[in-house]
Order: C-alpha cells, then sequence, then structure tokens
C-alpha cells in the first residue's frame, strides 16, 4: 500500500538524517544537504504517488500480465521517475546555481537507465503478482 511504501522510504530518509550510513557511497545526513538532497527527498512522494497508481494486479491470462505490466511501468515513470528527477533537478538547481537545463541535461544517462529498470522491474512485479 502506498502508507506501506512511504513509511519505508521515511524510515530510510529518517535514519540517514540520524546520521546512519544509507546512503549512495555511505553517506548519511551530509546528504540531505547537498547536490542529491532533492532526489532523496523526492522518495517519498514519488513512491507514494507510484503506490497509489499502480492498482491491483490482474491474474487473467497475458493480457491481464500485459495490462498490469503497463499500469506497473506508467506509475514507476510517474512516481519513481518524473516526480525524484523533478524534485532533484529543482533542488540541485538552487543548492548549485546551475541553470536546470544544464541539471537535467547532466543527469540524462541516469534518466534512461531508471526508465529501462522501471520496465524491467514492471514486468518482474506483474509476473510475481500472478503468481500469489
Amino acid at each position: 500500500s502506498w502508507r506501506e511504501a512511504g513509511g519505508a522510504v521515511a524510515a530510510y530518509l529518517a535514519a540517514g538524517a540520524m546520521g546512519l550510513p544509507v546512503f549512495s557511497g555511505g553517506m548519511s545526513a551530509m546528504a540531505l544537504i547537498g547536490p542529491d538532497a532533492g532526489f532523496l527527498l523526492g522518495f517519498l512522494p514519488g513512491i507514494v504517488l507510484s503506490s497509489m497508481l499502480k492498482g491491483s494486479a490482474d491474474r487473467r491470462g497475458m493480457g491481464g500480465y500485459l495490462r498490469t505490466s503497463a499500469r506497473y511501468f506508467l506509475a514507476s515513470i510517474l512516481g519513481c521517475v518524473i516526480v525524484v528527477y523533478a524534485f532533484g533537478f529543482i533542488i540541485q538547481s538552487a543548492l548549485t546555481s546551475a541553470p536546470i537545463g544544464a541539471v537535467a541535461s547532466a543527469s540524462m544517462g541516469f534518466v534512461i537507465g531508471d526508465v529501462i529498470k522501471a520496465a524491467i522491474a514492471s514486468f518482474a512485479a506483474a509476473g510475481i503478482a500472478k503468481l500469489l
């Protein structure tokens, strides 16, 4: 549910804020005030939106699997890519005084990779949901 997903991400952010080295490269609280802060803070609204949009799995044959995969993919793109990167671009641009276009251009390699990972994860999650 969106509450469980939001709670997990809130706990992750809280752990880092308390000094535990849970962020990339073993970073902790300093990551929440550095250039990556927006991406980390965007996780919470991004995952909540994704969880709300994903809906229930359709377990009726191949068509149901494909519909579920497509819905999961759309939910992950909207929440986990668009929302997270919007937060990241805006906050990184504000903190570094770099133009938002430059920040977005520099991040396109990551965006493309995340879209590919979203597709793979959507097919996998729909397949697992079909089995349960």
